[in-house]
């Protein structure tokens, strides 16, 4: 019998466990990484393009390409694809990142060959249906209405305008003309140009059986598919960070303001990430960091504040956010320059280093847990272009960082001049 009345034994971590993936070239070139773990007999594929937002002509080209890819297809009509999905049990994403798009179909491995008929015949035969398309853009340009009424939303839209510019694609501001300008001829122009069997790669992951492998290879890894007599050329965009300190920005019938602050920093390849990550975790990543115990345990401005860097393909992004009643948001804002200024001034303590570092590699484990998790991680390491011993160089990072190391992080990254503040609220 076990002994509730004695706390378990408290280890370091040495290693990150994350299952290397089987490796496969099917016939047709595409590279396909098999994650084998687990015992329930479900697996999970995801189908993976090279082009994404930055790849598009018009704002919300990829998304609507995407979105659109379960709307019908030459087999299926929209009703039928999520009939039949639902009836085997499976479960179907669409999503859609700067530099990729995703296709990601969770199965039940009795019934693949019957739920990735679906997947397969919305990827090769997908119909770009103008009446449904017609339906999606009305919905969403409904849901932009409602979101323009909520202070966070607008927020982080100002602030990644602020950050990237008008005119790039993370920082574009999408209105209702955007939205009207999406047509069935764009949606297949991105189409064609994208999503083709040379700019695709597949991960399976859970009770991956051999049989599911055939059968993936036999529809999408044995002949080219999709239109390759036009491929998009991928772009690069240019950050025109504005100069401009604050922006404020008016949301009617508000109580409480949204505060984002935030500027270009670096990003994950970066020697100093690693450890600047711990820093990040310091200064406002868990419910025990600086920014919760001032502003949110003492000061009680707001229910919740974070920090961290946010990483694009070009470049990292630190960004700190909270929601306060709008008469404390320069009180609030002053508090987060005090604690900024406390970590490029003095030395973090041991303990509470130590509180950090439990909860950092604790959170690592936590993460890649089953082979989904781990699926995830490779994927995340592949479109990223990272080192493939990636998560173990944050775990050492994490166990080796010193305090005056964090210190003169602190005092190489943190700049208050650089900080653009956007408030959204009443």
């Amino acid at each position: 019998m076990i002994n509730r009345s004695l706390a378990p034994e408290i280890r370091s971590i040495d290693k990150i466990n994350i299952t290397t993936p089987l490796s496969i070239v099917m016939p047709n070139g595409i590279h396909c990484q098999v994650i084998r773990a687990g015992k329930e007999d479900v697996v999970r594929v995801d189908i993976i393009f090279g082009s994404g937002k930055w790849d598009e002509a018009q704002p919300m080209q990829a998304l609507f390409c995407n979105r659109m890819l379960r709307e019908g297809s030459a087999r299926y009509s929209s009703s039928e694809i999520a009939e039949q999905l639902d009836f085997y049990g499976a479960w179907l994403e669409l999503t859609v990142g700067s530099r990729h798009s995703y296709i990601t179909l969770y199965s039940l491995n009795k019934y693949f060959q019957q739920t990735f008929a679906v997947l397969s015949s919305l990827l090769l035969q997908p119909t770009f249906d103008e009446k449904r398309l017609e339906t999606v853009i009305g919905n969403n340009l409904q849901l932009m209405h409602i979101n323009m009424g909520k202070v966070n939303y607008m927020a982080h839209r100002a602030f990644r305008n602020c950050i990237f510019g008008d005119n790039h694609p993370n920082g574009v501001i999408v209105t209702d003309k955007s939205y009207n300008d999406i047509t069935r001829e764009c949606l297949l122009d991105f189409f064609k140009k994208n999503y083709y069997f040379g700019n695709c790669s597949i991960y399976l992951a859970g009770n991956v059986t051999d049989n599911i492998i055939s059968h993936v290879e036999k529809v999408l890894g044995t002949d080219a598919w999709g239109d390759t007599t036009v491929v998009n050329e991928h772009k690069s965009h240019e950050i025109h960070t504005t100069k401009d300190k604050r922006r404020l920005v008016s949301v009617a019938n508000t109580m409480q303001s949204c505060v984002i602050m935030g500027y270009p920093i670096i990003g994950y390849a970066h020697p100093d990430s690693y450890k600047l990550k711990v820093l990040m975790t310091v200064l406002g990543g868990y419910f025990g960091s600086r920014l919760v115990q001032n502003i949110r345990e003492e000061k009680g401005y707001t229910y919740g504040i974070a920090g961290g860097i946010t990483n694009f393909p070009d470049t990292g992004v630190l960004i700190i956010s909270s929601e306060t009643a709008t008469e404390h948001v320069d009180d609030l804002i002053r508090e987060v320059y005090h604690e900024m200024d406390l970590l490029q001034n003095e030395l973090i303590s041991d303990s509470e280093l130590n509180m950090v570092r439990n909860y950092m590699t604790g959170d690592l484990c936590r993460s890649y847990e089953g082979a989904f998790a781990q699926s995830d991680a490779w994927i995340f390491i592949d479109t990223n272009y990272l080192n493939k011993d990636y998560f173990q160089l944050s775990l050492e990072a994490i166990r080796s960082v010193r305090p005056d190391e964090l210190k003169q992080l602190a005092q190489r990254y943190f700049d208050s001049n650089k900080m653009i503040e956007v408030v959204a609220g009443n």
